[in-house]
């Protein structure tokens, strides 16, 4: 809803439904309860067409709104960890080179790796190992500002980027991730 085709969709789905009903309105105050509409009636084809017209828009507009929902979807598949929903590589790098555009500014980078995460994998299965990332991202989440982002790099690595930081709120925030995982 933030995207402006689809605020156009939404706007064509209101004057499809007022067009409707002042067609029915107005056929009903030119026209005869006696009298048959016919074709060839100026009146009907004009609307009729006026109809026709609004109706290609809005394919139009809805076939446009589809297609990017879709490449829009794709571009976040392609950026995101589909397990925890956290940015890829991929996204990181896309993340990092558009930092880079901005005027310069303190940042920083925590870089952390879950120990012996092999052994859970191994012992209870997959499925847990599955769950602990899961619970891993949401504990990074929740402990990271709005404007910061979280990025699994590999199986049990992850690096946090801070923006806009300085050494000391970077160091309390390192220390609150820990102690919220211990």
């Amino acid at each position: 809803s933030k995207l402006k085709i689809d605020r156009y969709l939404k706007r064509l789905i209101y004057i499809v439904a007022i067009i409707a009903l002042c067609r029915a309105i107005v056929l009903s105050l030119f026209v005869d309860v006696h009298e048959q509409i016919s074709r060839d009636d100026i009146l009907w084809a004009s609307t009729q067409l006026l109809i026709l017209l609004v109706d290609l828009i809005f394919l139009g507009i809805f076939i446009g709104c589809s297609i990017q929902d879709v490449v829009l979807g794709l571009k976040s598949d392609r950026n995101h960890d589909h397990l925890t929903g956290l940015m890829n590589r991929r996204g990181l790098k896309e993340h990092l080179q558009q930092m880079s555009k901005r005027p310069i500014s303190h940042h920083a980078l925590l870089l952390a790796d879950l120990d012996y995460f092999k052994n859970i994998n191994d012992r209870y299965g997959h499925h847990i190992g599955d769950l602990v990332l899961q619970h891993t991202s949401r504990i990074f989440r929740e402990n990271i500002r709005k404007y910061d982002r979280v990025a699994r790099i590999g199986g049990e690595e992850f690096i946090i980027v801070l923006n806009d930081t300085n050494y000391e709120t970077t160091l309390n925030m390192a220390e609150r991730i820990r102690m919220t995982f211990e």
